[in-house]
C-alpha cells in the first residue's frame, strides 16, 4: 500500500510542478491588465511616492478657468503601467471640471517610465489608480 501512495503523491507533485511552470511561462507572454491587488510587486514611480508627488506638483498647471471659478477637489485617474514601465490607457474616473481632469491626464500621460509590476517573478501590465488634488 505504501508504494502505491508514494507513487500517487509523486505523480501529483510532478503534475503541480508542470502546471506552475506553464503558468509562469504564460505570464511572460501575457498581455492582460492586472489590478493592484493581483500582483506581488506593484508598479512604482521612479524613486518612490515622494518623487511622484514632487513630479505632480512641479508639472500640473492649475487651469485658468478652474482658478477663475474657484474649482477645487480631487480628480481620480486610472492608467496602465506597461511591462516596459510606460504609461497607457489614461482614463478619468472622477473629474471636478473646468479643465482639471484634462490637465491631470496631460501630466500623467507625460510621466517618465515606472518600474513595472510583477507577478510570480514576471513583469506584467498593472492598472494604477491615482487621485490628484487641486487646491487653491
Amino acid at each position: 500500500m505504501k508504494p502505491l501512495l508514494i507513487s500517487a503523491l509523486l505523480l501529483f507533485s510532478l503534475q503541480l510542478t508542470a502546471q506552475t511552470d506553464t503558468a509562469a511561462d504564460s505570464l511572460a507572454t501575457d498581455d492582460r491588465v492586472y489590478e493592484m491587488f493581483d500582483v506581488q510587486t506593484p508598479p512604482k514611480f521612479p524613486d518612490g511616492e515622494k518623487e511622484l508627488l514632487r513630479y505632480l506638483s512641479q508639472n500640473i498647471q492649475y487651469p485658468a478657468k478652474a482658478r477663475k471659478k474657484s474649482t477645487a477637489g480631487t480628480v481620480i485617474l486610472t492608467f496602465v503601467v506597461n511591462k516596459d514601465g510606460s504609461i497607457s490607457d489614461v482614463n478619468t474616473v472622477k473629474d471636478i471640471g473646468n479643465g482639471c481632469g484634462e490637465e491631470a491626464a496631460r501630466v500623467v500621460t507625460a510621466m517618465p517610465n515606472w518600474t513595472p509590476g510583477e507577478l510570480h517573478g514576471n513583469v506584467v501590465r498593472v492598472r494604477f489608480t491615482l487621485p490628484i488634488r487641486f487646491t487653491l
